[in-house]
C-alpha cells in the first residue's frame, strides 16, 4: 500500500509541486492550503506523514499540529518555515514535530527529510 503524504501550504504553487513530486514516487499525496484544511485533510485521509509550513493566515502551523497530533499521535510531522528564528524551532519540537525544515531548500532535501521520518 502507498505512504500517504498531507502537503500544508497556503502557497497553492508549492502544494502542486509537491504534490506532483511524491505522487511521482508512489505516494497517495493530498494537499490543505491552511490549518484548519489541513486538520480536516488528516482526519479524512489519515496520512503517514504531514508536510506542514508554518507561518499561515488563521491557524498557523503548530497550532494545526497539535490538533493533528492529537487525533493521530503516530502521524510524523515536518514543519517548514521561512524564517530560522529559534523560537520558532523551538515552539515547533515543544509541540512535538518529528522534524523542523528552513525554506528556502532545494526540493531533494525535503523529500529525503520526509523519507528520514518514514524510516523512523
Amino acid at each position: 500500500m502507498a505512504k500517504k503524504i498531507l502537503i500544508v501550504d497556503d502557497e497553492t504553487i508549492i502544494c502542486d509541486f509537491f504534490m506532483e513530486r511524491f505522487e511521482k514516487l508512489g505516494f497517495a499525496a493530498f494537499v490543505a492550503y491552511n490549518g484548519a484544511e489541513a486538520i480536516d485533510t488528516a482526519r479524512e485521509h489519515n496520512p503517514d506523514v504531514v508536510l506542514l509550513d508554518i507561518k499561515m493566515p488563521g491557524m498557523d502551523g503548530i497550532a494545526a499540529m497539535q490538533q493533528i497530533k492529537e487525533t493521530n499521535p503516530g502521524i510524523s510531522v515536518i514543519l517548514l518555515s521561512a524564517k530560522s528564528q529559534l523560537h520558532e524551532i523551538r515552539a515547533g519540537l515543544e509541540a512535538v514535530a518529528d522534524k523542523y525544515l528552513t525554506k528556502p531548500l532545494p526540493p531533494e532535501d525535503i523529500i529525503k527529510a520526509v523519507y528520514d521520518v518514514l524510516e523512523k
